[in-house]
């Protein structure tokens, strides 16, 4: 260091007084806060050299440094101060020491050495202290988003407070997007890095990674070594960290007994074997014995490492290896035989969840960070502001979180209030504080009025397990994993569920993969987020923030399924959503949902509103610090609105027009400042800062991504632009985060994409767009983008970009297709808007009645009628579709038609007029060539002769339509032909060929995927099984098949459950059988399943015959009787059913009713074309003696 200078260098409001420290990117000065001239209060200086300043990647480490701990305030965690770049006037001060524009960040200055000072030299209640106090810091970090990866004795300073923790040069952001998958980064200092940071596994990073070194900084301290050596090769190192066992402990001083196992439990090689939290290890830390103060005493000579002061690793190398490039060979061949360990559960410190106190207030700081003037502009975007007041709505989020808890009761606060009071903020500080003390698990789902690719909830789940950038098959590896490893079960069809939800989040193609029909069913989509919530709060209690759910109806179904569920639901949840007040009216659909969810005894509504008048000075001055006069003018201005003062203050931040006074910050003297009248107006002054000295073409950029959402995935941003010839500046996104005004999630030195943390920001900029007659050339190049990309959210996403340019004829197309997709989720809500909106669209065309479009618009509106269970309005829109094409000479769509009403009759159990209609569409499908919908209509067909007992005729469609899936390469397809084959096959009593069949179909759904028809195949093999007498296997196949359903929500489960009740009356057990009957009846009525509640009722006369309840047979026979000759039903069970009661009935000499179920049975059996079966009845019928005999 060459430096030597007898005058203070003034940099900003702190004079730079000598340097005490440099390394191989820069240095630290001591230095001192000019204003207060306090040498008491000294602050360290760290300044990235000229070289370093000019390298990218370690420019990056910095602002990622700054970025880090700059929204860190706690009192174990480096206090900072200020951020900028080296003036001129300094660089001339120092000689050309310094270098102009050099990023430097100043901090507290901490002159008491660091933790390797002490390694090996501390006594238990020194040590025990010391690793509370960082827990504690990592705690408040890692519920702030925040993981260190670089903990060691020398990022261990020593204050009058303690140990505090320092250099979060390497933190990374817990809440992310994934990066390029291809490229990793090798970081840390070996002798503390945890298994995943050697395998570069970043996807895998978490608190427990942080929570692992911090169990080789104990095991260091307390032994006086690493765990695995101090000066060993990099190679070796790393190899016990992966594979080797920890060595026992030898500790330098006494310890408890329970030390070692918590060590072993921080260490273990799994992250799902390691505490999982800061909270869990102080928690287990503290109840060992030995108390002790918060200062640090040494009870010997201090033993200094030398490997922890080596600087940090960065090491760069593929994502698909696990060990780095060159290794020594000898060890190579070690890393291939090796095994990772697993320490057994016994020698490991229990894992406790904290119990989560009554009052959420946090103390008062023994040591308060300091107050200094004119400091704080560079770090003003990112800081975290603290929350002034607010009493009552947080002790209402606590109090519910409480009852959460206590009671295991799910619950939900509505905070509502215009825009900018601070309702999110509200929601962020109860996951921030119920996360730090370990009381709670945090998710948060985002909305938006213009949907993006990573809001709504199925991206929430793709986040939390980290995903994105994932192919299908990494996806469901990776989901498979975390049931196993993380939850401990993995039942069949939930990975493959799950995997499904989250590839249709990001639009990845499940490409040989089948569907498991969540996707198409919204009770499937809620039944799998509540199973996984529940796996989560199965541990402890799940906060669920669902954020601006006035634009997430999904989100409000999921809230309304959650709380329903009285019995089923997870039980430890708190749901936590946003409304905002002023665009809430012209959302009628989340109105209604809304108000049907406050009427929920469970639901709590907090209204949120500005900040009272004696509350706003102190919201003031925590921004900055403000002069009196100036701090008056923002408080009336704003009117007690926090993000209005936020970026009011933000704006003059940014202008430059803020000067370090006495009493605080004042404007500069000639500033022209009109404070705008709303906060509307608020953002227009921060948009011409950012792009001043900008070109147009990157003014357009800003505007494009506001067109696209409110989170920008690079790809799709980039993409937009390329259609536009724009250029995406790299520099803009951090410009953004810097004013507070985005947010990035930085992966392994990579950004996958950003934010905009203020929807009003993002649509002033949309405004500004359409004021400058570029909006709607943006919303076709973001629709004409979106066409190239999958996934099952990307045509409504289109739909809505055309629309908003207002291309309606352009956006009938995607409306159509996105109402279509969405009936067949079974979203039938939204099915609603998109088709009402095609209809809007056809009105604004003037369109006339007779038109093609109209006639596809009624179509789809009866497939929707039909699922609401509107059959009426379903047969309205049917028949006037048909007419019209009719007359029109549109005979494909004629055809469609009458498919439709073939559908409806069949519904409606009409069978005979099914038929007839689906053989009429069929003809005319024929007839002009659609094959496509010719197959699907014998499909159609092919069902409905079965229930009506035409098996033969049945069997040949079936067979024409395997052909043809088969012709066409389509597997999914053949199933569902293979499936009607063993229907058949069943109904004729061939029961071995529909054992081979089923068999068939089993292996066809496991190869490709295709979870539902895996679930059919299941159900048909209990079927055969059954039919052959096997009980045990057909209950194991129906147990299966049950499972599949569950996993997705499939209403087939009642058939499932259905068939396991009969296996109880073939058994004789009606007893048992009866409620399980009773059950299913009620569901298959509420769900007007006429046919199938006519089945029951048969499958019932066994066991009221049984009991002697013929008041009972009676009523249900009488029933069944005309439900079946109503819906022309013809089903083998209902045979057997009625053979077996009647049976019983002439048991106990009841002929008369013994001899209306026979002739049920002999029906049934004479329709189906079972001869020998309608013999043995005809025999039966013959031998029964009048009923006067």
């Amino acid at each position: 260091m060459s430096l030597v200078t007898n005058s203070p260098i003034a940099l900003g409001v702190f004079d730079l007084l000598e340097p005490v420290g440099s390394g191989s990117t820069g240095q630290v000065w001591r230095g001192a806060h000019r204003p207060t001239a306090d040498l008491s209060l000294p602050v360290a200086v760290k300044i990235v050299d000229v070289e370093a300043a000019r390298d990218e990647a370690l420019k990056a480490v910095f602002r990622r440094e700054v970025q880090a701990v700059a929204a860190l305030d706690h009192p174990r965690i480096v206090r900072v101060f200020d951020y900028g770049s080296v003036p001129r006037e300094a660089e001339k001060a120092s000689g050309g020491e310094l270098v102009a524009d050099s990023p430097y960040l100043v901090m507290e200055f901490l002159g008491g050495g660091t933790l390797h000072h002490y390694v090996g030299a501390l006594r238990w209640p020194s040590l025990r202290s010391s690793l509370l106090g960082l827990l504690d810091a990592l705690a408040h970090s890692h519920a702030r988003g925040v993981l260190h990866r670089d903990i060691k004795p020398g990022n261990v300073l020593i204050g009058d407070r303690g140990v505090i923790l320092s250099d979060f040069g390497l933190g990374q952001a817990l809440v992310t997007d994934e990066n390029e998958p291809e490229l990793g980064l090798l970081e840390g200092t070996p002798a503390y890095m945890s298994p995943e940071q050697f395998e570069c596994r970043w996807r895998d990073y978490g608190p427990w990674t942080d929570l692992y070194a911090l169990g080789c900084l104990a095991y260091t301290l307390a032994s006086g070594s690493p765990p695995f050596g101090r000066r060993v090769e990099f190679e070796r190192s790393m190899f016990g960290h992966l594979y080797q066992d920890l060595p026992p402990l030898e500790a330098q001083m006494e310890v408890p007994s329970g030390f070692e196992p918590w060590l072993r439990r921080l260490m273990a090689k799994h992250p799902s074997d390691r505490f999982q939290w800061a909270a869990d290890a102080a928690l287990a830390l503290a109840a060992l014995e030995g108390a002790g103060s918060l200062s640090i005493s040494v009870s010997g000579s201090a033993s200094p490492l030398t490997e922890d002061e080596a600087p940090t690793l960065h090491m760069e190398g593929p994502m698909s290896l696990s060990l780095p490039h060159e290794l020594d060979p000898e060890l190579m061949q070690i890393f291939r035989h090796a095994s990772r360990t697993s320490t057994s559960d016994s020698s490991m410190s229990p894992v406790l969840v904290p119990p989560l106190p009554m009052d959420w207030h946090q103390p008062e700081p023994s040591y308060p960070s300091p107050r200094m003037s004119g400091v704080g502009l560079g770090v003003y975007g990112l800081r975290t502001i603290p929350m002034v007041d607010r009493e009552n709505e947080r002790d209402a989020l606590w109090e519910n979180l409480h009852v959460v808890r206590d009671t295991a009761t799910p619950r939900m606060v509505v905070l509502r209030g215009p825009a900018g009071v601070g309702k999110s903020r509200l929601a962020e500080w109860l996951c921030e504080r119920s996360h730090e003390l370990g009381g709670a698990t945090v998710l948060r789902a985002y909305h938006s009025p213009l949907p993006g690719s990573r809001d709504g909830v199925g991206p929430m789940l793709d986040r939390h397990l980290r995903c994105t950038g994932l192919s299908a098959d990494a996806v469901a590896s990776r989901v498979a994993s975390w049931l196993e490893g993380w939850v401990g079960v993995s039942p069949e069809g939930e990975a493959g569920a799950l995997t499904e939800l989250i590839c249709s989040a990001h639009g990845n193609v499940l490409v040989g993969r089948g569907s498991s029909g969540l996707v198409g069913s919204p009770m499937g989509r809620n039944l799998l987020v509540e199973r996984f919530i529940g796996r989560l709060a199965a541990r402890r209690p799940v906060v669920l923030w669902l954020d601006d759910v006035q634009w997430g109806l999904d989100a409000l179904f999921l809230c309304k399924h959650l709380l329903g569920r009285e019995r089923d639901s997870p039980r430890q949840v708190l749901i936590v959503v946003t409304v905002r007040d002023e665009v809430l009216p012209d959302q009628h659909a989340a109105v209604e949902l809304l108000g049907e969810l406050l009427a929920f005894p469970t639901v709590t509504e907090v209204v949120v509103g500005p900040l009272s008048p004696e509350d706003r000075p102190q919201l003031v001055q925590h921004l900055l610090g403000m002069e009196g006069e100036l701090a008056n003018r923002i408080e009336e201005r704003t009117a007690g609105n926090p993000l209005f003062a936020v970026q009011l203050v933000a704006d003059w931040v940014q202008r430059g027009i803020l000067l370090p006074k006495e009493e605080g910050f004042g404007l500069r003297p000639g500033s022209a400042v009109q404070l705008p009248d709303d906060l509307q107006q608020v953002w227009d002054e921060p948009i011409e800062r950012l792009l001043e000295g900008r070109s147009p073409s990157v003014e357009a950029s800003l505007e494009l991504a506001a067109v696209l959402g409110r989170d920008v995935a690079y790809s799709e941003w980039a993409q937009a632009c390329d259609a536009e010839g724009l250029e995406v500046p790299s520099d803009l996104v951090d410009a953004l985060v810097t004013r507070g005004l985005a947010e990035v999630s930085w992966e392994a030195g990579a950004v996958f994409g950003w934010s905009f943390v203020h929807e009003m920001f993002r649509e002033a900029l949309k405004r500004r767009a359409w004021d400058q007659g570029r909006a709607a050339g943006f919303h076709r190049t973001c629709a004409a983008m979106l066409r190239s990309r999958p996934g099952a959210d990307v045509v409504r996403r289109q739909a809505r970009h055309l629309l908003a340019a207002g291309d309606d004829r352009a956006a009938l197309g995607p409306l159509l297709e996105a109402g279509l997709g969405l009936v067949h989720q079974g979203e039938l809500r939204q099915a609603q808007i998109a088709l009402e909106q095609r209809c809007e669209a056809m009105d604004r065309l003037e369109l006339p009645s007779l038109d093609g479009a109209r006639i596809e618009g009624d179509l789809a509106r009866t497939e929707l009628a039909r699922e609401q269970g509107a059959f009426d309005l379903a047969l309205e829109l049917a028949s006037r579709a048909r007419d019209h094409a009719t007359e029109l000479g549109l005979h494909v769509l004629v055809a469609d038609a009458m498919a439709h009403q073939g559908a409806l009759a069949s519904t409606r159990g009409e069978l005979i007029k099914s038929r007839e209609l689906f053989q009429d569409a069929l003809v005319l499908y024929q007839e002009h060539g659609d094959l496509e919908s010719q197959t699907r209509c014998q499909r159609a067909l092919a069902m409905v002769l079965v229930f009506l007992g035409e098996g033969q005729e049945s069997e040949m469609l079936y067979k024409k339509v395997l052909a043809e899936y088969e012709r066409a390469h389509n597997p999914y397809g053949r199933t569902t032909a293979l499936i009607g084959l063993i229907r058949t096959a069943l109904l004729s009593g061939r029961l071995k060929e529909a054992e081979s069949r089923a068999a068939q179909a089993v292996k066809l759904c496991r190869h490709f995927g295709f979870r539902v028809s895996l679930a059919h195949a299941h159900n048909m093999t209990g079927e055969v099984q059954r039919n052959l007498g096997n009980f045990q296997g057909a209950e194991g196949a129906y147990r299966r098949a049950l499972d599949l359903y569950s996993a997705v929500g499939s209403p087939d489960a009642d058939i499932a459950g259905c068939n396991l009740a009969l296996i109880l009356v073939h058994q004789r057990r009606y007893d048992e059988a009866l409620p399980h009957l009773e059950s299913m009846l009620r569901s298959f009525e509420s769900k007007k399943r006429s046919a199938h509640a006519g089945l029951v009722l048969v499958a019932m006369l066994p066991c009221f015959a049984a009991a002697g309840s013929w008041d009972s047979w009676d009523l249900h026979l009488s029933r069944a009787i005309q439900i079946l000759q109503d819906a022309s039903m013809v089903e083998p069970d209902i045979a057997q059913m009625a053979t077996l009661g009647g049976e019983l009935a002439l048991e106990v000499n009841e002929l008369q009713r013994a001899r209306a179920a026979y002739e049920l049975a002999s029906s049934q059996w004479q329709t189906m074309g079972r001869e020998a079966e309608a013999a043995d009845l005809a025999r039966r019928l013959a031998a029964l003696p009048d009923a006067d005999g």
